[in-house]
């Protein structure tokens, strides 16, 4: 882990603390990459480093106060609660795709970044390889390579009424660094679908007929894919 601390002068400098006149802080800051590329971060549009894939850097931002004057029990004037407000975003090195941190932890790309509340407390910056896909056109076919594959068999297929169907999800994978952490399966008919972390699950039809199986993986970064397949659920020959 890399710690940074900027000094007076270099905050002046990059338009994160007054020259004078307000009351400023240090504010500790943990920002972490959980995206398959390196990418440049920047404090209200200043850059404060550059992080390779799956690493941290912890620093110390030298910030004006917000906040209101209060006064103690003689009347006389105090020190604001410690608090301000950044903007943090992050460039792909790349692919040369934004993303904006928003406050609350949840990160996504935008094209205005909304300010993130720092205090004495730490606050964690993540950005992870959703937070780099927009909802247009833009860089679409680098959003679809970071998607991971969902994938399954059923066995035995066509599946006999009442039988147990064992749906395997062996083949599918998470791309890059990542791995899958969430497998979410729909039967198709009247039961819950079945969420959990294994690759394979069971289930019993109670009726004759062609159902949709659909099999939703999720990645560590948050991607998802999905695949349906069709099964055909027979009815017991009459003896």
């Amino acid at each position: 882990m890399t710690h940074r601390r900027f000094s007076r002068s270099a905050l002046i400098a990059l338009g994160l603390l007054p020259a004078c006149g307000s009351y400023s802080s240090d504010y500790p800051v943990v920002v972490g990459n959980g995206h398959i590329h390196a990418i440049r971060v920047y404090a209200s549009g200043s850059e404060i480093g550059t992080i390779a894939p799956g690493g941290t850097v912890s620093l110390s931002l030298r910030l004006s106060d917000i906040g209101y004057n209060a006064k103690d029990i003689t009347g006389n004037p105090t020190s604001p609660t410690p608090a301000s407000a950044v903007t943090f975003s992050a460039t792909d090195l790349t692919t040369g795709a934004v993303a904006c941190f928003q406050e609350g932890g949840t990160s996504t790309q935008t094209q205005g970044c909304k300010p993130t509340i720092v205090t004495h407390l730490t606050t964690y910056v993540q950005f992870q390889p959703k937070d780099f896909c927009p909802g247009g056109s833009t860089n679409k076919a680098t959003c679809e390579a970071l998607a991971p594959v969902a994938d399954f068999v059923a066995s035995p297929s066509p599946a006999p009424v009442g039988g147990s169907v064992l749906f395997n999800a062996a083949a599918s994978h998470a791309v890059g660094s990542h791995t899958l952490v969430r497998y979410i399966w729909n039967f198709g008919d009247a039961a819950q679908p079945a969420a959990g972390s294994g690759v394979t699950t069971t289930h019993v039809y109670g009726a004759a007929g062609t159902y949709n199986v659909t099999l939703t993986v999720v990645d560590d970064g948050g991607q998802q894919a999905t695949k349906s397949e069709s099964l055909t659920v027979v009815a017991p020959a009459a003896r």
